[in-house]
């Protein structure tokens, strides 16, 4: 869904009082970070969705807004949360980190209340809504030069009641195959079930592609996920399963230089199978990758710029 410059002005001109733009203090800095919170006045439970996480991944900011649209007149139970920008000074440089810190807010956990921007910005995000949420679902993409295949990814968290539900949602509403990683007791996933919130991370829309395609799976699964809340009567969800792999492995150089993929159409790899090499500007030194088993791949680089420990290729591996 593209917003023309009349249909963009109609959006605000309606959302204004239901989108508040909130100033989060990041230490250095104070920025402002929009977001959708109704109450409805049916009781049930509560929905944080976010997207923009990375600052330029736009499918998942479209859906948001979409889910927005749809949501600020709609019928449901409970409460939903929407930030369709998360990382909002990415956003602005068009950038998947946080150029305050040079971090991706999507790795640095719970965060911190006296850390850097990132830390900060995530630890605002868990203390005023992940808290008193009973699922945060992540919206996410692949950046400018990675190929992405529609997947729903999870962890093990050990809190029986939590990881039902995320390995149920994760089953029944991916696309081929999903992600449901075993227990790590530091992970994000684990330490939000301590408060009874469930964390799932939706990918769909690679190369910052905001196809209706990819537009649409995000939506669906915010939807999936009402559903699944008991928050809205109908989903998606079905009695189809698809395979669900446990183990998480992603390919990087040693080297820094050129990328020259075998193929990057997202598919099954057997054991062995040649992914790709990279070459030194000079051309004196050149990395072969192989695949170390039996795996799907979940993303692809597609571009040609290769640095030191980047990642090139990530899969998924070792069905549960």
């Amino acid at each position: 869904m593209y917003y023309t410059i009349e249909r963009a002005f109609r959006v605000v001109l309606t959302m204004k009082k239901y989108i508040q733009n909130i100033r989060v203090n990041l230490g250095s800095t104070i920025i402002t970070v929009p977001v959708f919170d109704r109450t409805s006045d049916l009781e049930g439970k509560t929905l944080l969705v976010t997207a923009g996480m990375d600052g330029d991944e736009y499918a998942s900011i479209d859906a948001a807004y979409r889910m927005i649209e749809e949501l600020r007149m709609s019928s449901f139970h409970g409460r939903i949360i929407i930030i369709p920008i998360v990382n909002s000074p990415g956003f602005e440089k068009e950038t998947s980190y946080n150029p305050l810190d040079g971090k991706y807010p999507k790795l640095v956990g719970i965060g911190k209340k006296d850390g850097t921007e990132s830390d900060r910005l995530v630890d605002w995000i868990v203390d005023t809504y992940t808290l008193h949420a009973d699922m945060w679902l992540d919206l996410h993409g692949g950046n400018l030069t990675e190929v992405m295949a529609p997947f729903l990814w999870a962890w093990e968290t050990k809190t029986t009641s939590i990881d039902i539900l995320m390995r149920s949602f994760c089953e029944r509403n991916s696309p081929e195959f999903a992600v449901f990683e075993p227990y790590s007791f530091y992970g994000k996933a684990a330490m939000l079930s301590q408060s009874s919130c469930g964390y799932i991370c939706a990918e769909s829309g690679g190369s910052c592609v905001r196809s209706e395609e990819a537009i649409e799976q995000h939506w669906l699964w915010v939807r999936d996920a009402m559903h699944i809340l008991n928050m809205v009567s109908s989903g998606s969800s079905t009695s189809k399963k698809v395979p669900l792999y446990q183990k998480y492995r992603q390919y990087s150089s040693k080297i820094q230089g050129m990328w020259y993929p075998e193929s990057t159409i997202i598919r099954s790899i057997q054991k062995g199978e040649f992914l790709g090499e990279v070459k030194s500007f000079d051309l004196s030194k050149t990395e072969k990758m192989f695949a170390k088993e039996d795996a799907q791949i979940l993303w692809i680089k597609e571009g040609m710029k290769s640095s030191n420990k980047e990642i090139l290729v990530a899969t998924a591996s070792t069905p549960w």
